[in-house]
């Protein structure tokens, strides 16, 4: 089937971002700037980490942003789910969406995440990254 452009542009509109801060955990730097270009089209500003200790030294150095979106699966010793308990130690509200572009079987059977977090599998469209993002950052409380 066509898409058409026009309503497409629309949808993603309907969730694109505010200008919110994501810090995307990537390793691979392909995947990574495909990525960050997807993310800046929706509006957001991005930092870059390519293993969760430099995710963690992005955060140790008072940086700010609203959200991380983390591969499940990292290089280097430590997983995106170990860098994200780290990170969210000091920063307990900040909302994480993984990716992987292992099945979702897989990943449960490994016992990489918690059957509750929210995930989006690679690869992944504009609008679905879109509407998932949103319903992350939405779903964080007010206090």
């Amino acid at each position: 089937p066509v898409r058409d452009p026009a309503a497409l542009a629309a949808a993603v509109d309907d969730v694109a971002g505010a200008g919110e801060c994501i810090l995307v955990i990537e390793d691979d730097p392909e995947v990574r700037a495909i990525t960050v270009g997807m993310l800046t089209q929706l509006g957001y500003d991005v930092m870059e980490a390519a293993t969760g200790a430099e995710a963690i030294e992005i955060s140790e150095n008072g940086a700010g942003f609203d959200l991380i979106f983390s591969d499940v699966f990292l290089p280097g010793g430590m997983t995106g789910p170990e860098a994200v308990r780290e990170i969210k130690a000091s920063h307990p509200h900040i909302p994480v969406l993984f990716t992987s572009g292992y099945s979702a079987d897989h990943i449960s059977e490994s016992d990489w995440l918690d059957d509750d977090v929210p995930m989006i599998a690679k690869p992944f469209e504009l609008n679905g990254l879109a509407r998932k993002l949103r319903e992350c950052l939405d779903e964080v409380p007010n206090d």
